[in-house]
């Protein structure tokens, strides 16, 4: 029997099968359908020519050029006129509950803008799934705008989810006393969901990237821009002589490459790959390098850990309450030698 009608509203969910942008919003869509609720989703961008989620109803909102890889924040700091796309999103996605609803409960990934101020009118319950991105958004807004903007949530009775305690505190530590303690009664903090695809295709989609697949190696993955400190995570390998595999694309990679050859140590730069391939290619490493000094709940340490890879890390966001519980959870100094030292002490000799 059905539990009701769910609608999330997102920036971010897969376009393709295989795409890693909004995976986590995939995961927690299927959780629900799996739990018994229809479930509809409606996200910013243009609707792809392939986009299909067994049970899952998906309404492409537009956007224009604001959403996509690398995510608005990035995006809108390379074109800040992307922006104005969020104008034609909020008109289309206020159709879309309209004409789809009502709906029994509804639930916003990032607080800005898909709980505030898409979701502002409805009258079933709310639930808001907080991000790194959209708290650092709001953090650097002035008091006032981040007032504005928590004070509605919270006076419908929304329930907030943040995915790390660190994300939660930082927001309660910018607010007024009284809305800071409103905030805390009404938030919890609940990791991601991680959906790890079929391993049949896991290990089919990492076999063409795999050299000598008795060779171990390393695997740094993820965004190249500056936060996530891909260069400290090439030199501790280099340290070590592994092979490393960098999985992913930015800003950053024409430096990084640069600092590859410098090194002149076995790495492979593969550049941005499905989701498939980078957990495939993850799973069989002997080791996952996470250098970044910016973090929330990082999803690729937490598939990492799914899939039994150990990780070597620095610390940020939550890994260092992660670490307590988790042994092969490994932080270190952000530094090339220690990180080097982390790696040699996970992998055995």
């Amino acid at each position: 029997m059905s539990l009701g009608r769910a609608v999330f509203v997102t920036t971010s969910f897969p376009r393709r099968p295989g795409d890693a942008a909004g995976h986590f919003v995939l995961g927690h869509a299927q959780q629900m359908l799996a739990h018994g609720w229809q479930v509809e989703v409606i996200v910013g961008g243009d609707a792809p020519a392939h986009s299909s989620h067994d049970g899952i109803i998906v309404h492409w909102a537009g956007g224009g050029e604001l959403f996509g890889w690398p995510g608005v924040a990035a995006r809108v700091r390379e074109a800040p006129l992307r922006a104005i796309g969020v104008l034609p999103f909020a008109h289309r996605v206020r159709q879309i509950l309209e004409d789809r609803g009502p709906f029994d409960r509804a639930v916003a990934h990032f607080i800005v803008p898909s709980a505030w101020p898409l979701l502002s009118t409805m009258a079933c319950p709310v639930e808001v799934v907080a991000h790194g991105g959209d708290v650092r958004l709001l953090l650097a807004l002035p008091s006032w705008v981040r007032r504005r903007i928590i004070a509605p949530i919270l006076s419908r009775d929304a329930r907030l989810y943040f995915v790390s305690s660190e994300l939660r505190r930082s927001l309660c530590a910018s607010l007024p006393a009284p809305l800071a303690a409103r905030l805390q009664r009404q938030s919890a903090v609940r990791l991601p969901a991680v959906c790890l695809p079929d391993a049949e295709a896991r290990r089919s989609a990492a076999a063409p990237w795999l050299k000598d697949k008795s060779t171990p190696y390393a695997v740094l993955a993820g965004r190249m821009v500056e936060s996530k400190r891909f260069a400290l995570g090439l030199r501790a390998a280099a340290s070590t002589e592994l092979e490393t595999l960098v999985i992913g694309d930015g800003p950053e990679r024409a430096h990084l490459e640069r600092v590859a050859s410098q090194l002149q140590s076995n790495i492979r730069f593969l550049g941005r790959l499905n989701r498939v391939e980078t957990l495939g290619l993850i799973e069989r490493a002997a080791v996952l390098l996470h250098p970044s000094a910016t973090e929330a709940a990082p999803t690729v340490v937490l598939e990492a850990r799914a899939l039994g890879v150990p990780v070597v890390a620095c610390k940020a966001g939550d890994l260092a309450l992660w670490a307590t519980t988790d042994d092969g959870l490994h932080l270190v100094s952000p530094d090339p030698l220690a990180m080097a030292r982390g790696v040699r002490r996970t992998i055995p000799s």
